[in-house]
Parts: structure tokens; C-alpha cells; sequence
């Protein structure tokens, strides 16, 4: 009986680790403001001219956004004054899609936990007498 007691206080235990945890990711996810899916990076073509210095290797770059919308990838230039907010804001999407998969996978712990904490009680009530 010793035994049922001790695997619902280490069932609790880790609920409330994971509850903790899950604060945590919760403040991560409702801190983020801005979003933007893709990354950001700089794109080299060459632009087909003969006697343009890309063709003897010099590449022209351009800052693109990319991204992926209905199994495509797109393409977006961006300019200068967009170039700052747009990397954040990939950032913050990738953090925010991390934070996600964390919590998701940290919900799935926590429901094997309660599931855990139930059977104990469950246990150490039939041995109890008591329902």
C-alpha cells in the first residue's frame, strides 16, 4: 500500500514539474508579436547578359523572403528598410514554432502523468477499502 502512495506523490511531483514547464513555454508563445513564416537570405543569380560581370562569375544578390504556401516555395525581395523588422520576425516564427512542438509534446507527458496518478489513487484506494 507504502508502494501506491509513493507512485501518487512522484505522479504529482511531475505533474507539477510539467505544469512549471509548460508556464514557461505559455510565456514564450504569448510574448511573441510579430511573425513572419520563412527565412530571409540573400539569393545570386546570374542575369543572362554576355557581357555583364556575372558571367565571369561575379553574381548579382538580392534579400529575399521565402517561403512555403501549399507545397511551393515563394519568393519575395525585400527591401532595406523592411530587411531588419523581416529577420526578427522570422525569428520569432521559428521560436514560436519550437515553443509549439515543445508544448504539444510536454502535453502528452503531462496526460501520461495524471494517467499515472489516477491509477495509483485508483490502487490505493481498492486496497484502502474505499472507492
Amino acid at each position: 500500500m507504502k508502494h501506491c502512495f509513493e507512485r501518487a506523490s512522484r505522479a504529482r511531483q511531475d505533474i507539477l514539474r510539467l505544469h512549471e514547464q509548460e508556464r514557461e513555454l505559455l510565456n514564450v508563445l504569448l510574448a511573441c508579436r510579430s511573425a513572419v513564416k520563412g527565412s530571409v537570405y540573400e539569393l545570386k543569380t546570374r542575369c543572362g547578359k554576355s557581357n555583364c560581370v556575372c558571367a565571369q562569375g561575379a553574381l548579382h544578390g538580392a534579400m529575399v523572403l521565402s517561403w512555403s504556401q501549399a507545397g511551393r516555395t515563394k519568393l519575395m525581395t525585400v527591401v532595406a528598410a523592411d530587411l531588419e523588422r523581416l529577420v526578427r520576425a522570422t525569428g520569432e516564427y521559428r521560436k514560436f514554432r519550437q515553443a509549439r512542438a515543445a508544448l504539444v509534446k510536454l502535453q502528452k507527458g503531462l496526460l501520461r502523468e495524471v494517467d499515472r496518478l489516477e491509477a495509483a489513487i485508483r490502487e490505493a484506494a481498492v486496497k484502502t477499502g474505499r472507492d
